[in-house]
């Protein structure tokens, strides 16, 4: 239920107490049952808005997940690719971590679970405040970066994987390390959102033929 419903209903119930047009006193019964109607409602409201908001993000990295990127794609990134009267480039990659199954089946899914936080946050922390960051599945991590064309994409993604790999994700009594592949494109309007996303993981699992650990452009 919209907000506006709940911010009506207390208008009604703020209506109702100061009885505009009426007598001005306070009736007990219908004035508490409008009120108690109100708070009904909003709480109703409230918890289905973090129910949404909660299905929209990964518990384990708290990025957004698969969900959150189609709904903030739809709500945001769409209207600025198929902007006409101001053009914008919107570029997006798609990155998994390399060999993470020997990690977990090396170290165990724990550290495994440590690993994908430990990249969640150097990708948090190294990109815009602009740039949507989710978490695309398993190992992999979609970026979306608007006003950016597809060389600045590639600049960005480098820095990531250079981050990266010289980083080191401390779990228990281990020191593991990581290194990342990349896939980037530039979104045309001319494809759905699927298709480019298949342009970037086609990239990607070009950057897995060529070795690991680059960035295919």
């Amino acid at each position: 239920m919209p907000v506006s419903n709940c911010k009506g209903e207390f208008i009604g119930a703020y209506q109702a107490i100061n009885k505009i047009g009426n007598d001005g006193k306070f009736d007990i019964d219908e004035d508490c049952r409008r009120l108690s109607l109100a708070a009904f409602i909003c709480g109703i409201t409230l918890e289905s808005e973090t129910f949404l908001d909660d299905s929209r993000h990964d518990k384990l990295t708290e990025l957004k997940n698969r969900m959150g990127f189609y709904s903030d794609y739809n709500d945001k990134y769409s209207k600025l690719l198929t902007d006409e009267e101001i053009p914008h480039n919107i570029s997006l990659f798609i990155c998994d971590i390399d060999f993470f199954k020997k990690v977990n089946d090396t170290y165990g899914h724990n550290a495994g679970d440590a690993v994908l936080k430990h990249v969640a946050d150097i990708f948090r922390k190294n990109c815009r405040i602009c740039d949507g960051v989710y978490r695309w599945g398993g190992e992999e991590f979609i970026v979306i970066l608007p006003d950016t064309d597809i060389n600045k994409a590639a600049d960005a993604a480098e820095r990531l994987r250079t981050l990266v790999m010289n980083s080191v994700c401390h779990f228990e009594e281990l020191d593991i390390k990581v290194t990342m592949s990349f896939g980037v494109t530039q979104l045309t309007p001319l494809m759905s959102v699927e298709d480019n996303i298949k342009e970037a993981d086609e990239k990607l699992y070009k950057a897995k033929e060529s070795g690991r650990n680059c960035v295919i452009v």
